[in-house]
């Protein structure tokens, strides 16, 4: 056990979505279509309307698509965490990162890594690390760029999820675990440590992404995770 609770973020696309997110527990509050791939972007309204719900309940996130070079991120208000993917990542993507997080400020980067890169030509998660450690951006999310049947463990190994988030914990970067998981797989990333656990299947109708945030199983969720914490809470106190 470290130091640092596991904290729960839930993928929302509407503000009616994050009203079900905050009461079932989650911490954290993230704005995604997940139309538009793993890292799909919403619409500006449906960004300003989910943030104004949201106010200082929690901290607010978005996924702003993967990297790319002719269109470049815009800045967008009230956002603690900005995510970029790096899906079909350009020649030289770690300068383009640079420049596409610098322009994202005063919201804290957050580099998405992916599991799975060899299927979508994204750079290996241990070159995404290195930049990280470099560039000092908030954090880092491993992910999977495909969803299908497959998880994150599917793709790295435990040892290997493992090794990611104690280096990552030890050069004082937060690391978060997504890639499709549900059930035994969510609840394995959530022993493992890490400082966030991110989800949005897990917490929809039938498991699909695509379907509504169910108030229930945001709350299974965090109950999972609050379990898990309890030891902790008991050393704090």
């Amino acid at each position: 056990m470290t130091n640092r609770p596991v904290r729960l973020l839930v993928s929302v696309r509407t503000a009616a979505e994050a009203q079900s997110a905050l009461a079932g527990g989650a911490d954290i509050i993230d704005i995604k279509e997940p139309n538009r791939g793993p890292m799909g972007q919403a619409d500006a309204a449906i960004i300003q309307a989910i943030t104004a719900t949201v106010g200082s309940q929690a901290p607010v996130s978005a996924a702003l698509g993967d990297l790319n070079i002719s269109h470049p991120p815009q800045v967008l208000p009230d956002l603690y965490f900005v995510k970029i993917g790096l899906a079909q990542a350009p020649t030289h993507w770690q300068k383009h990162l640079t420049r596409a997080f610098g322009r994202l400020r005063p919201a804290r980067a957050v580099v998405v890594a992916y599991a799975d890169a060899k299927r979508t030509s994204a750079p290996a998660v241990d070159q995404v690390l290195q930049w990280a450690i470099q560039h000092r951006p908030a954090g880092l999310l491993i992910d999977t760029a495909v969803k299908d049947s497959s998880n994150l463990f599917n793709w790295l190994d435990s040892a290997s999820v493992r090794f990611l988030i104690k280096k990552t914990q030890q050069e004082n970067l937060m690391i978060g675990l997504a890639g499709s998981l549900h059930g035994a797989a969510l609840q394995h990333a959530i022993t493992l440590n890490p400082d966030i656990v991110a989800v949005r299947g897990a917490a929809c109708g039938e498991g699909i992404r695509t379907s509504q945030i169910q108030l229930n199983r945001v709350v299974d969720i965090a109950k999972i995770i609050s379990t898990h914490n309890q030891p902790l809470d008991r050393r704090a106190g």
